[in-house]
């Protein structure tokens, strides 16, 4: 029997770094019903989450982020505000993060209070969300 140990820096697949996320991105499909959007992520830990409604309408939540990229997938705390306040975790929603191998953001954003055990083997599945890096 033969193995093959990787060493090195190299980066796994859908493995995501905080550098990486910063910034516009553009909402590219998701499974919710909405038009379009953005997401952007900035250098201070902050967030902000545009959604555009079918009837054309929009709404932004914006707050603080966590990424903890130690699990496979990466998870995402998306916070209203500072995720360090008291009763954050009801406002808070908990993700999975990936960059796929066409550099697309990939959120899949759980329904309840916990992180999806996964990624859903279908992108238009509710809350999932792809993003495409604005140039």
């Amino acid at each position: 029997m033969t193995g093959i140990i990787f060493t090195g820096t190299q980066q796994l697949f859908g493995q995501v770094e905080d550098q990486e996320i910063l910034g516009k991105w553009l909402m590219e499909s998701n499974g919710d019903g909405f038009l379009g959007g953005q997401l952007t992520f900035k250098n201070d830990g902050t967030y902000e989450f545009y959604k555009k409604y079918p009837d054309g309408t929009g709404a932004e939540a914006k707050g603080g982020y966590i990424l903890d990229p130690q699990n496979r997938p990466a998870q995402m705390k998306l916070c209203l505000g500072d995720c360090n306040a008291a009763g954050s975790e009801w406002t808070t929603q908990f993700c999975n993060v990936r960059l796929n191998s066409d550099d697309r953001l990939e959120l899949y954003i759980s329904s309840g209070g916990n992180f999806p055990d996964g990624f859903p083997a279908d992108t238009n599945e509710a809350g999932m969300y792809v993003f495409v890096k604005d140039k």
